[in-house]
């Protein structure tokens, strides 16, 4: 498959590959990222990326995981993935994951509306959902700056979430 390389005013979003392990162990280590379940050494990060790349591989034209890297240091800040709603049949999920120290920058925002835009313009989806934790308040600031409406609940990793959408 050919993947899309993206780019906004600060952000290259591009698909993860093996160099990025140092990258996204460091964001998904942190407990206070991924509260949820955070990877618990490296080889669980390994394996995390390994999921990654071999799910970029399977998906259609437009869904990705993409890193994003702040184009002026060079530097993997975090990932949004556009990709099969694995909580929800036949929905596409957008969601975002960004290191602690690129919080507060705008960079979920900035990254997520260049996929989302481009995953509507290549998979043409009737809608893209996000389910989020209720008590995710960051998240649900990006989701509400992109254009995201609540449309229902949903149970995903064994928890409640809210259910958004965003329509083209």
């Amino acid at each position: 498959m050919a993947f899309a390389f993206l780019r906004t005013e600060r952000l290259s979003l591009r698909p993860w590959v093996a160099e990025d392990l140092d990258a996204l162990h460091a964001i998904w280590s942190d407990p206070e990222v991924v509260w949820w379940g955070p990877s618990a050494d490296l080889d669980a990060s390994r394996r995390l990326l390994d999921a990654i790349v071999a799910e970029n591989l399977a998906f259609p034209a437009g869904l990705t995981w993409y890193a994003i890297v702040e184009r002026t240091a060079g530097a993997v800040v975090g990932n949004v993935m556009v990709r099969p709603a694995p909580y929800a049949a036949g929905e596409i999920d957008v969601g975002w994951t960004l290191a602690r120290a690129s919080w507060g920058k705008g960079y979920a925002t900035e990254a997520a509306r260049a996929a989302i835009r481009h995953a509507f313009s290549m998979a043409r989806p009737a809608r893209l959902v996000a389910a989020i934790v209720p008590t995710n308040e960051r998240s649900l600031r990006v989701a509400a700056r992109l254009g995201f409406t609540r449309a229902g609940t949903v149970q995903h990793a064994g928890l409640a979430h809210d259910l958004f959408e965003v329509r083209p």
